[in-house]
C-alpha cells in the first residue's frame, strides 16, 4: 500500500504513477491510498478575477466577517438570543441604547486591553491588529443593523425559530471563511 500526498493539480498525474508501480511490482491487488491536500478554489478564482493568493485569503476573510455580522443580527431580529460572543455587546446596547455595533467596538478595545494586562511581556506586538479588526466588524454589525432596520421582531414563534436558524448558517458560513486564511482573529476570541 502506497500513501502519496498530492496537491489537486497533479491529482491524475499522482495515481496513474501508482497504478502503474503497482502493476510493475506485479501486485495481484492495487490499493491506493491518496491525501489531496486541501484547497478552497484559490487557483480557480486566481484565474477568473486576477487575484492573487493572498487576496482572495483577504476577501474570504472579510467576507466571512460580513456574514457573521449580518448572522448575528438576524439572531437578534429573531428574538431567541445572540452568540455568545455578542452577548455582552449586546447587553450593553439593551441596558443603554448604545449601537449594537459601537458596542461592539468598545467591547473589542477592552478585551485587547484585558489581553495586555494579562499577559504583560509575553503580549505579542501583532496582536494589536485585532483592534482595527474589531473596529471593521463593530463596523460591520452597524451596516447590517441599518440594511435590516424596517424588519419587525416576528409575532409567530415558528418564524422565529425559522430566523434563528437562518442566523445558525450565516455564522456558521461566516466563520468558515473568516477562520479559513489565519489571519488575525477578533479581540474575544483572542482572548
Amino acid at each position: 500500500d502506497s500513501c502519496v500526498t498530492a496537491t489537486t493539480s497533479g491529482f491524475i498525474d499522482v495515481v496513474s504513477k501508482c497504478i502503474l508501480a503497482k502493476i510493475k511490482n506485479n501486485k495481484k491487488s492495487a490499493h491506493i491510498f491518496v491525501e489531496v491536500e486541501p484547497k478552497y478554489n484559490e487557483d480557480i478564482l486566481g484565474m477568473m478575477f486576477g487575484i492573487d493568493k493572498f487576496g482572495i485569503k483577504l476577501l474570504f476573510y472579510f467576507a466571512g466577517m460580513a456574514l457573521m455580522s449580518f448572522g448575528v443580527v438576524v439572531s437578534v431580529i429573531s428574538d431567541l438570543g445572540v452568540t455568545p460572543i455578542s452577548s455582552i455587546p449586546y447587553t450593553i446596547t439593551v441596558v443603554s441604547g448604545m449601537d449594537f455595533g459601537v458596542a461592539t467596538m468598545i467591547f473589542s478595545v477592552l478585551m485587547v486591553l484585558l489581553q495586555i494586562l494579562i499577559l504583560r511581556k509575553n503580549y505579542k506586538i501583532v496582536n494589536l491588529l485585532q483592534l482595527p479588526i474589531g473596529l471593521v466588524f463593530g463596523a460591520f454589525l452597524t451596516f447590517c443593523g441599518l440594511i435590516t432596520a424596517g424588519i419587525p421582531t416576528p409575532d409567530s414563534f415558528v418564524l422565529k425559530i425559522f430566523l434563528i436558524l437562518l442566523s445558525t448558517v450565516f455564522v456558521a458560513v461566516g466563520v468558515f471563511l473568516y477562520v479559513s486564511p489565519g489571519f488575525v482573529p477578533l479581540p474575544p476570541e483572542g482572548f
